[in-house]
């Protein structure tokens, strides 16, 4: 979609807090390198999709709270597919994220996403790119 020189593909960073690498398909620098994550909602019961939500969240603050050495300063970005039993539940997740420096696009949004790559997005130096 006119993003490609924007994008870093398979970008792997250590979340602090879990002790683990975490690898998205996605990355791009406007910034703060943000790190795209598609994450499924497909649980019906609130409890569950809390809980998923959470564990992005922790994962965003962490990396939020604590940049790499070689990307920088770090934002985490999900991109929500919410199945239709826990759409109900989208206000909420956002909500959580967001306290965390995390933002969320639903999968229908996503065109938002990439017009903010194309507008924000920084060309990346041949060692990121």
């Amino acid at each position: 979609k006119g993003v490609d020189e924007l994008i870093r593909r398979d970008v792997t960073v250590t979340v602090p807090a879990f002790h683990k690498s975490l690898t998205v398909p996605f990355g791009f620098q406007n910034g703060r390198f943000n790190l795209i994550q598609p994450v499924g909602f497909q649980q019906t019961m609130e409890s569950n999709v809390v809980n998923v939500a959470c564990r992005h969240a922790v994962e965003g603050r962490s990396l939020y709270d604590h940049p790499d050495e070689k990307l920088g300063e770090l934002k985490l970005i999900v991109v929500g597919s919410f199945a239709p039993e826990s759409s109900e539940y989208k206000d909420v997740v956002s909500d959580i994220l967001k306290e965390n420096n995390v933002e969320l696009h639903s999968i229908d949004e996503v065109q938002g996403l990439i017009d903010e790559i194309r507008t924000t997005g920084k060309k990346l130096p041949a060692e990121l790119g």
